[in-house]
């Protein structure tokens, strides 16, 4: 099942993010519906047995942006976008969501904390 998300910050969209859950996952749940439960999608996963317990994600910092992309997102052609794909895995190893986040680079930062031991 996909869900097309667009976020925004006031007016302006700042990320396209369709997530993509497996339907034997979200089949016949409010997960279909496009109602934003208390929580988001995560806590709703969570309380149907599905928790995300860690993700792995794939950063493309800078890519040049679709015809779509620069019209959606109200940039030119040369303005960077950043691509990120985010697979969330629960308990028992199992891809139970792959997102894919999309943005106008100008717009973001990124932070990341990586354990040393």
């Amino acid at each position: 099942m996909i869900r097309h998300r667009q976020m925004y910050a006031d007016d302006t969209l700042v990320q396209i993010a369709p997530s993509y859950i497996p339907l034997s996952i979200a089949g016949g749940t409010m997960l279909e519906d496009n109602v934003q439960s208390p929580g988001g999608m995560v806590s709703t996963m969570a309380q149907l047995g599905y928790e995300q317990v860690h993700a792995d994600e794939y950063l493309t910092p800078c890519r040049t942006p679709t015809d779509e992309e620069s019209t959606r997102f109200g940039i030119a052609s040369d303005q960077p976008v950043f691509d990120l794909y985010h697979v969330a895995y629960d308990a028992s190893g199992r891809a139970v969501e792959v997102c894919h986040h999309v943005g106008p680079t100008h717009l973001w930062q990124f932070v990341y904390r990586v354990p040393m031991k």
